[in-house]
């Protein structure tokens, strides 16, 4: 039997790979987070983004803590080996940019490398962006708290609107996920372009669209408009 891995290394189920070295392109700042016996640094903390961000050496591109808020808008951010953009109990909106190469260099199949994640009761528009090259999930939006051992109140909402998600394509190193929501968390995929993901090896599932244990109201609206769902081995799961 194939099983659906539910990827995210700040609200996954499976373990978390070894950090990258730095490769002194940012200068790395401590969040609140902590992950592996680490405290996950950051390239940027808190504020607008509207130019190009190269997180190269930490391990999440920008961060957003709790009660803050920010504008990722007309930014490219790239080089983060754990997260690109991870918002916490905060409001951001990301709009009109790029977030692309997040995960090992080369990737590979440890269970990091998101590009955008909502977690603990973050709310939120990703609208008309590009999200690529990463090496778990291309967009998670989950209901976790920070220290991802329980769902968090209210929950997290995210409207996912009108952005193209592009995974590695037919790949055996790793089962990525195109946009996520889980763990109580809702919010409205609508007019998103999802593409490119697909696990070759027979023992688990790459998703375009994965749904697992979502609020009711996403899960009821889990069939969304308008999304473009193609070549990936799972178009929709809904668990």
């Amino acid at each position: 039997m194939r099983k659906i891995i539910i990827g995210a290394a700040i609200v996954g189920l499976s373990a978390f790979g070894a950090v990258a070295p730095a490769q002194a392109a940012a200068t790395c700042k401590p969040t609140d987070v902590i992950r592996d016996g680490i405290t996950l640094t950051a390239a940027q903390i808190g504020g607008d983004v509207t130019g190009t961000l190269d997180a190269t050496g930490c391990n999440v591109g920008v961060y957003y803590g709790p009660d803050s808020t920010g504008l990722v808008g007309g930014a490219d951010v790239s080089g983060a080996n754990y997260l690109g953009v991870l918002v916490n109990h905060a409001y951001v909106d990301i709009t009109n940019s790029r977030v692309h190469n997040i995960g090992d260099v080369p990737l590979d199949g440890m269970q990091h490398g998101n590009a955008v994640v909502y977690i603990n009761s973050a709310t939120g528009t990703i609208s008309g962006s590009t999200v690529s090259k990463y090496q778990k999930n291309g967009i998670t939006i989950s209901g976790k708290n920070a220290a991802n051992d329980a769902v968090a109140t209210p929950a997290t909402d995210v409207k996912v609107l009108n952005n193209t998600v592009t995974g590695e394509g037919h790949i055996a190193y790793i089962a990525q996920n195109g946009i996520q929501v889980s763990y109580g968390a809702t919010g409205l995929v609508r007019g998103n372009n999802v593409s490119g993901n697909y696990y070759t090896p027979d023992s688990n599932e790459a998703c375009g669209l994965l749904f697992y244990q979502a609020g009711n109201t996403m899960r009821n609206n889990a069939l969304t408009k308008s999304n473009k769902v193609s070549d990936n081995e799972t178009p929709l799961y809904l668990g």
